[in-house]
């Protein structure tokens, strides 16, 4: 089914009522995010991936700048009543004051950031008419949504919040903290300094709760180096609602907002942060830019023909094209930091016992990858190390063992190459708490290769199937092959069988596992593996089936690209 979504029609149509429309169809995908987490019965969390709880942590950052409103504070407020907001219809405004002096719409890290939420009636009057109560309920819940705009898929935050709407009979304002420093936040939950004059009574409580301010660090330490637009949506339902229907979406004026954020201010993010989510973005000391070769190469893959050490400055001796493989060819990959502070700039804790880094290659700039290889750096390498050394055709006998796989892999891209010169673009990636594998270097070169010299070098680094072993019974391997599928062309399993006994100790059947060699739908020589089993008869063994009985399998890795099938 086609999604729908809210669209900036539909919001216009609704711009001067609190509440109108239920239908998923009409108001799509944010709505329907929004439902889920308004429908969280009793609780502050929202069923999103960035989800919200009543924290009692604080933050540390501060600052106040920005754009202020044009709006003349006296059109908008009135004098000496901090619960109550002048607006004909449903608005949402922004300040860097908790007071909301003035309103601005412009905000960076580094400076407290207020959301005001206020409607023409109280706020009281406004949950019992929209929800259809007959009197004011004694506790709502409002669901607050920071996102793109209405068609977004992934809102950055969504909140929600349980409201004690049968105290705001006096107030038509609902107020929180997106983004405050400590002190202003214990300023404002204590009710000390001009608190009493400046913020509404009841806003003491939303306004003080940290759960909002630090889900909008955690996320806003992803973002780029940009300046993003965000727009915020509300929602309001009964407390203990489980009907998605009785989600009520608030259609709100002035909802916009930038974020500047630059290189310069987002380690005002991190300072911001409660000890728990700081230390998942925190640095720690690595290798830094070590040389000039570095410092030109950061985020890419270079090539020569002898191994490139850390401490490699040598510009002359690199090369984007090679004539033969028996000379030698390496790569080395530079970072600006280590994988362990790229992990930290996308969230991921600190702990590091070990990473693995993923290099996918392609061939002629074909879109479908030829091959793929994971490596792993251990938990030093992975906090220390900005550059490091990938063997891909070794020409010392000791740098054989510096990274087999991936010497493995690249043999099966070579393998498949026709004669005559190609290229190689080699992709590395990582993958953090992103869904998707995020690309930290590249790099391609182009090489000339001929039939003897291709084939020799599959032979020698290829993946191969292990040695015949206990199928050199031709019976056994015939019995196996049945249960294979035709693409199957070698089986294999190794000499030894591991029996199964029962509760006497009696043997009940011996298992063992099978490589398999087969051809997959594009023509390639794959391998994987299963197991198998034979049950114990008076007179021997039966023949080789399945086993079903197995709770670990074990063995070569399946789907490898392979040499000797074909």
């Amino acid at each position: 089914m086609k999604k729908q979504y809210l669209s900036k029609i539909a919001l216009a149509a609704l711009a001067f009522t609190f509440c109108v429309h239920t239908a998923d169809a009409q108001l799509g995908n944010l709505k329907n995010k929004v439902k889920s987490a308004a429908g969280n019965v009793g609780g502050n969390n929202s069923g999103n991936s960035s989800s919200s709880s009543s924290s009692t942590t604080t933050n540390d950052n501060s600052s106040n700048t920005g754009t202020t409103s044009s709006t003349p504070l006296s059109n908008v407020t009135n004098a000496g009543s901090p619960g109550w907001y002048k607006v004909s219809a449903p608005t949402c405004v922004f300040s860097s004051d908790y007071g909301f002096g003035t309103t601005k719409t412009d905000f960076q890290p580094g400076e407290n950031i207020f959301v005001r939420f206020a409607f023409p009636k109280s706020v009281g009057e406004t949950f019992m008419t929209e929800l259809g109560l007959s009197n004011i309920p004694g506790t709502a819940k409002l669901s607050l949504v920071v996102a793109k705009n209405a068609e977004d898929e992934n809102p950055v935050v969504i909140y929600s919040a349980d409201i004690m709407t049968s105290r705001y009979t006096k107030d038509n304002v609902i107020d929180f903290s997106l983004q405050a420093d400590q002190k202003t936040i214990e300023t404002i939950a204590n009710g000390t300094g001009d608190v009493a004059q400046k913020v509404c009574f009841n806003s003491q409580g939303t306004m003080g709760n940290t759960a909002l301010n630090d889900e909008w660090f955690r996320q806003a330490a992803l973002f780029p180096i940009s300046v993003k637009d965000w727009e915020v949506f509300v929602a309001i339902s009964p407390w203990n609602n489980t009907d998605p229907a009785k989600v009520k979406l608030v259609t709100l004026s002035q909802n916009k907002f930038k974020y500047t954020v630059t290189a310069e201010n987002k380690s005002k993010l991190a300072a911001g942060m409660n000890m728990y989510d700081k230390q998942r973005f925190e640095k720690t000391p690595d290798d830094g830019v070590v040389t000039g070769v570095h410092k030109n190469n950061v985020e890419k893959i270079i090539f020569a023909k002898n191994k490139m050490t850390k401490d490699f400055d040598d510009a002359s001796a690199l090369k984007t094209s090679f004539d033969n493989l028996s000379g030698g060819l390496y790569a080395r990959l530079y970072l600006k930091e280590s994988m362990r502070n790229i992990f930290a700039n996308d969230g991921n804790g600190k702990d590091v016992s070990d990473v693995d880094y993923r290099i996918d290659f392609y061939v002629d700039g074909n879109k479908e990858m030829s091959c793929w290889s994971i490596d792993r750096l251990m938990q030093e390498d992975a906090l220390k190390r900005t550059s490091w050394a990938i063997a891909l055709a070794p020409n010392q006998k000791e740098d054989e063992d510096m990274n087999p796989k991936m010497t493995e892999r690249f043999a099966y891209v070579i393998s498949e190459l026709k004669p005559g010169k190609h290229k190689i673009k080699m992709i590395a990636k990582y993958g953090g708490v992103v869904e998707t594998q995020k690309v930290i270097a590249e790099g391609e070169f182009e090489i000339n290769i001929a039939a003897a010299e291709r084939d020799a070098f599959a032979v020698k680094y290829g993946a191969h199937l292990p040695q015949k072993g206990a199928l050199e019974d031709a019976a056994l391997e015939a019995q196996v092959k049945k249960l294979c599928d035709p693409s199957v062309k070698n089986v294999r399993c190794p000499k030894v069988w591991e029996n199964r006994t029962n509760a006497f100790g009696s043997i009940t059947h011996r298992v063992t596992i099978v490589h398999t060699g087969y051809i997959d739908k594009t023509g390639r020589s794959k391998q994987g593996s299963f197991m198998i089993e034979q049950v114990k008869m008076s007179n021997g063994w039966d023949k080789a089936q399945y086993s079903t009985r197995e709770s670990m399998w074990y063995g070569v890795e399946e789907y490898l690209p392979l040499q000797n099938n074909k």
